[in-house]
């Protein structure tokens, strides 16, 4: 109970605000990096932006109203994120190698995908993912292309 009073007094509505504005900010920066690495020749999604269109974690199958499917997304709420990949073979292995990539890249997250942001993280912590992330769809490009 003492430590739940001591987290009660850190964890302020101020606080909250910020991680849920740096996670919605996060998010962005990530998509806009997988569309401009992933995406840049090939439209995906008829003009539907993909954050939407897979926000709910267990719909992760093509939407019946659209003709192409996104590879990969980024969905969440506020300071609670998940990167994704489409449902085929090769979505365990993109999962992987996602994963262990950003792990050499300094950064640890959860195998399962997700990202819970915490009181600590700062912009500068975002950029380190957005450019890890980057740097894995750059490499793994025609992996994506191929799930």
């Amino acid at each position: 109970m003492a430590a739940g009073f001591a987290g009660s007094k850190i964890l302020d509505e101020e606080t909250t605000d910020r991680l849920n504005d740096l996670g919605e900010r996060m998010k962005q920066m990530v998509q806009d990096v997988i569309d401009k690495h992933v995406y840049s020749e090939v439209p995906h999604t008829n003009g539907h932006d993909s954050t939407q269109l897979f926000n709910d974690e267990e719909n992760t199958t093509q939407p019946q109203h659209s003709d192409t499917v996104p590879k990969m997304w980024i969905s969440g709420i506020g300071s609670i994120l998940a990167i994704h990949f489409a449902c085929s073979s090769m979505q365990s292995t993109l999962q992987s190698l996602y994963y262990h990539h950003t792990l050499t890249e300094g950064i640890s997250l959860a195998e399962c995908r997700f990202m819970a942001l915490n009181i600590e993280m700062d912009l500068e912590h975002v950029q380190a993912l957005v450019a890890a992330t980057g740097r894995f769809v750059e490499k793994y490009r025609d992996l994506i292309h191929g799930a």
